[in-house]
């Protein structure tokens, strides 16, 4: 009964086991004369899944120790009977088009580890239904189940990293069980995507060029460099009117984050310190042709725009698409974007595959004349301002979806005062380099990628 996680309301209640995985060699990046070594990685991914993972790998030691305590034994008729019956829902759910074996090996995983799932979920339903005073087949809910796991979570005694009581090797103890480091990074490696370990690989190579790139320049970036950044974020946010009362906590929270987290963030210390350098490239030259290039932007003017929205929930059904809703809509976008570039009609690409409303479709994705703030929201407004006439964005993300904004014509204002507008122009300018900056100083750096997942 080892690696599971027997979490119970997953799709269709099934316990979902951890693959196993080989760890990756101790060095997977070299940066120069500085190596990305496995630990390092390992922290960069524990950021998206190792709290989560952790927690599991807890829960797993101390119901397992209750087990050993209690001396519970499932018989096998027990599991089979409950194997048959997820069969069955499996079956009634995909209108049977799917079996159970079918199901998990689409997840990846087996049937025997499946029976060792559900065979650590009768023993945890025995356990619970005995200690509410439950007996024979009456069913237990799955909130009484949270309880006593959370009631057993109260009794154990855990000891985590942090604590600097553990021996060498030990990522956490429980009742005085070793949760090994490598038995942590194992489980963290082996529920990482390519894709997950490919960024944080590439988030660490970041950081590592910006900081020698920072030391050749003899700047630095301190925590009054990252609070003038936050505050430069909030008076972005107030230029819109609907905005002016907001503070940027309460649009960082709606993203699961907050300024205390920035400020602590090292990739978010990345695209600071990037920032400081590029403004100190900026002469008053190129600024003034900036501002002259984008006067609808800065004098309150308008644009003309078209979009191409791919939604990642089908428009008709409502349903999500595919299993990964988002790499599917953002697989179908850049087929758009390369057809567009190949030459492709924006229009006759909006009519045949946006998923706006019908009344945009039919014209070709045209939203006619807006302002910079008030009916279209950002990033789209924002991308139709800052492209000239005829030029197509690259793929932007919106909340349900990814765009991509055609500007095809501009109301621009006889005159905008550059001084009073300068140190917009310079943010907007900055934020326009940032892509290529970065692309650039990576492309220059001696980068060795030694472990591909």
């Amino acid at each position: 009964m080892r690696r599971n996680l027997w979490v119970v309301c997953l799709l269709l209640c099934l316990p979902l086991p951890i693959r196993a995985a080989g760890l990756p060699p101790q060095i997977v990046a070299e940066v120069g004369d500085k190596k990305i070594t496995k630990e390092d990685l390992a922290k960069e991914l524990a950021q998206f899944a190792g709290r989560d993972i952790l927690k599991n790998l807890i829960d797993e030691k101390i119901i397992l120790q209750e087990i050993a305590r209690r001396r519970i034994h499932i018989p096998d008729d027990a599991v089979e009977g409950r194997m048959k019956a997820l069969d069955f829902r499996v079956r009634k759910r995909t209108d049977g088009n799917l079996t159970l074996p079918g199901l998990l090996q689409k997840r990846g995983s087996s049937l025997e580890a499946q029976k060792n799932g559900v065979k650590l979920l009768l023993a945890i339903e025995q356990m619970a239904k005995a200690d509410f005073g439950m007996h024979g087949q009456q069913p237990i809910s799955n909130l009484k189940v949270q309880k006593w796991l959370q009631a057993l979570r109260n009794r154990a005694k855990i000891i985590g990293e942090q604590s600097g009581k553990l021996p060498k090797g030990a990522y956490a103890s429980v009742n005085g069980e070793i949760i090994s480091r490598d038995d942590f990074y194992g489980i963290l490696f082996a529920n990482s995507s390519p894709a997950d370990v490919d960024i944080a690989i590439e988030q660490i190579i970041s950081r590592m060029i910006v900081d020698q790139e920072l030391k050749k320049r003899n700047m630095t970036v301190n925590l009054s460099d990252i609070d003038s950044e936050l505050a430069r974020r909030e008076a972005v946010l107030h230029r819109n009117p609907a905005h002016r009362h907001m503070k940027l906590d309460d649009v960082l929270r709606l993203n699961g984050t907050s300024t205390y987290q920035l400020r602590a963030d090292p990739n978010f210390r990345v695209r600071v310190a990037a920032e400081k350098m590029i403004r100190t490239e900026i002469t008053d030259d190129e600024a003034r042709h900036f501002c002259e290039q984008h006067k609808a932007l800065y004098g309150n003017g308008q644009v003309r725009a078209s979009r191409i929205f791919i939604a990642i929930f089908d428009p008709k059904t409502r349903q999500p698409r595919g299993e990964n809703p988002q790499r599917y809509a953002r697989r179908k976008i850049d087929e758009l974007a390369e057809q567009i570039r190949n030459g492709a009609d924006f229009a006759e690409i909006a009519r045949k595959y946006s998923d706006d409303p019908k009344d945009i479709k039919k014209k070709g994705g045209d939203l006619g004349f807006f302002p910079r703030y008030g009916q279209v929201k950002d990033p789209m407004a924002k991308a139709a301002f800052l492209l000239r006439p005829g030029e197509v964005s690259g793929v932007l993300p919106g909340s349900f979806g990814y765009y991509l904004m055609k500007t095809t014509d501009v109301k621009e204002p006889a005159f905008v005062d550059f001084a009073k507008v300068k140190d917009r122009v310079v943010e907007d300018m900055v934020d326009d380099r940032y892509p290529k900056w970065m692309s650039d100083l990576r492309n220059r750096a001696k980068v060795k990628i030694l472990y591909t997942p």
